[in-house]
């Protein structure tokens, strides 16, 4: 499922093939619009997702289809599809913050990058995760990007598609959904099996989030023994 921008619509993927955005201004909501998805058998939508404007809506199938259409009128504008992959569904869809980039991940694993407004890609697509992507989402400067999914969560830079980072975590191994707090600096990382876990994404923080955990700062010896090759300059507290 997902809700539109501005909160009035309500776009839900059915396991029964099912494509709707619901009319939440109405008591039931009504359907605003069904769409027509491509017609395979056994296929469905594995995720949906609503650009920032609003003015679009789409959704990922299970046969690698992405198919992007018009909230106003129901209008395919693109039907885009993941190829040479051996397990190709689409559960992981993000619009960048300015809605010129579409994320696709699909179940094996691989990460694209499109152009939404001409259904073009932006580049290859990368393999991302040794497993499932269930997840992906843009930070809020629309700078990082993240994949997520069974027992860990990967940063990567949004430009680049270079790897920033990956956090692993052995006590979980269900999926793990993630997405960034409104300030960019955290992710939030949820997993099925119900630990939530905050990660300081925001290298300026690292010094401070270190010496608060430390408590005090490095004592002249235990720079010696970790930071040889630099000159003693303790960023903490007293020792």
């Amino acid at each position: 499922m997902a809700f539109s921008p501005d909160g009035k619509l309500l776009a839900t993927a059915g396991g029964d093939g099912s494509a709707i955005v619901w009319d939440l201004s109405k008591q039931p909501p009504l359907p605003y619009q069904q769409y027509s998805l491509p017609d395979v058998p056994d296929n469905w939508p594995d995720g949906v997702a609503f650009s920032p404007d609003g003015s679009m809506v789409v959704w990922g199938m299970d046969d690698g289809t992405i198919v992007l259409t018009r909230v106003a009128d129901g209008t395919v504008l693109h039907t885009l599809t993941v190829t040479g992959h051996k397990d190709a569904s689409v559960p992981a869809l993000a619009f960048s913050p300015d809605g010129r980039t579409l994320a696709t991940g699909t179940w094996d694993g691989h990460e694209r990058l499109w152009d939404p407004s001409t259904g073009t890609p932006r580049g290859p697509a990368w393999q991302a995760r040794g497993g499932p992507i269930a997840n992906t989402s843009f930070s809020p400067d629309g700078r990082m990007l993240t994949t997520s999914g069974p027992g860990s969560a990967e940063l990567w830079d949004a430009a680049s598609e270079k790897q920033l980072g990956a956090l692993s975590i052995d006590l979980a191994p269900t999926p793990a959904f993630a997405a960034f707090d409104p300030t960019g600096h955290t992710l939030v990382t949820a997993f099925q099996d119900g630990p939530v876990l905050l990660w300081a994404v925001d290298p300026t923080s690292w010094p401070r989030r270190a010496c608060a955990l430390a408590g005090r700062r490095l004592t002249k010896q235990e720079w010696k023994d970790f930071l040889p090759d630099r000159p003693y300059k303790p960023s903490c507290g007293p020792p």
